[in-house]
């Protein structure tokens, strides 16, 4: 049985790989959170526009079920 001792050079390019890879690993987690950010306002405008197209009506539930049970 070898043992294989690492070289510098594998040591440095792995090394580099690792960096790489932590960088691109920060830059879509930025990405992810900025996405993140644009769907929770957006879900709130788009609350408020169906709020606008229908004030009277509260958020309503669905009536089915309840009517398929009365019956």
């Amino acid at each position: 049985m070898s043992l294989q001792t690492n070289k510098p050079s594998d040591f440095n390019s792995l090394s580099e790989l690792y960096m790489k890879a932590s960088e691109a690993r920060f830059q879509l987690l930025q990405e992810r959170s900025e996405l993140v950010m644009e769907i929770i306002e957006l879900r709130m405008q788009l609350q408020e526009l169906r709020a606008q197209v229908s004030p009277s009506k509260a958020v309503q539930k669905p009536k089915g079920l309840l009517m398929k049970l009365t019956r």
